[in-house]
C-alpha cells in the first residue's frame, strides 16, 4: 500500500515515519478481520488488536508488527517485529478484563493452531507457546488470565494464560468454530 511520499513497506524497511501509513494500513485491511481501539471492522489476512499505546497487526507470513501509537500527533512507527509464528496469523487478542491478572496480556494464533502468549510493554516478551494439534485456531479470546481458542475441528479449548496449561477441552461442534466472544466485565 502506498501514500504520498512513498510506500509504507518502503518506510518500514528504512525505519522511516509511518504517519499517513496508519490510514493506508486501515485501508489495506478492508476485507480482513480488524479490531483497532475497540472498533470492529470486518475487513481477511490480518488481525489487529488494541493495547494502550500499540497497534498489533499479524500477517499472512506469520510476522506480527508492533506499531507505537503516540498520544498526540501522527508519527506512528514500527517499534518491534515478533517472529515466533511460521504460519499465517489468524487472530490476536488482548486481555479484555481491563486489569492485569498475570504477566500475560496478549495471545496470537496461527493457521497451524499454535498459540503464542505474550507480555506487552516497551518490549514484547514471549512467555510461552501453546502447541498446535495440526488444526487451525480460527478464533481466540483472553480474559482475566484465561485463554479460549476455537479450532477448525470444532473444538473449544480453555488455557491458563500464565502457565499455558489446558484447563478445559470442549468437543461439542461438528464444524469450525468461526468466532468467540467473552463479556469484558463478567467473563
Amino acid at each position: 500500500f502506498h501514500t504520498e511520499g512513498g510506500g509504507c513497506m518502503d518506510r518500514a524497511a528504512g525505519g522511516g515515519s509511518w504517519g499517513k501509513c496508519a490510514v493506508a494500513l486501515c485501508e489495506f485491511a478492508v476485507g480482513f478481520s480488524v479490531q483497532w481501539l475497540s472498533v470492529a471492522v470486518v475487513a481477511a489476512h490480518i488481525s489487529i488488536t488494541d493495547l494502550p499505546t500499540s497497534l498489533v497487526p499479524g500477517s499472512s507470513t506469520g510476522s506480527i508488527l508492533v506499531f507505537n501509537i503516540p498520544a498526540k500527533g501522527t508519527n506512528i512507527t514500527v517499534c518491534e517485529v515478533l517472529e515466533e509464528h511460521r504460519d499465517p496469523i489468524t487472530e490476536i487478542a488482548n486481555d479484555c478484563a481491563g486489569e492485569k491478572h498475570c504477566g500475560a496480556d496478549l495471545v496470537t494464533a496461527d493457521d497451524s493452531g499454535l498459540l503464542c502468549v505474550w507480555e506487552s510493554g516497551d518490549d514484547f516478551k514471549l512467555l510461552h507457546k501453546i502447541p498446535s494439534y495440526g488444526v487451525s485456531c480460527s478464533s481466540v479470546r483472553m480474559w482475566a488470565g484465561v485463554i479460549v481458542g476455537g479450532y477448525g475441528n470444532g473444538e473449544i479449548q480453555v488455557y491458563d494464560a500464565e502457565s499455558g496449561a489446558m484447563q478445559v477441552e470442549v468437543k461439542a461442534h461438528a464444524r469450525w468454530i468461526s468466532s468467540l466472544d467473552i463479556a469484558p466485565t463478567t467473563g
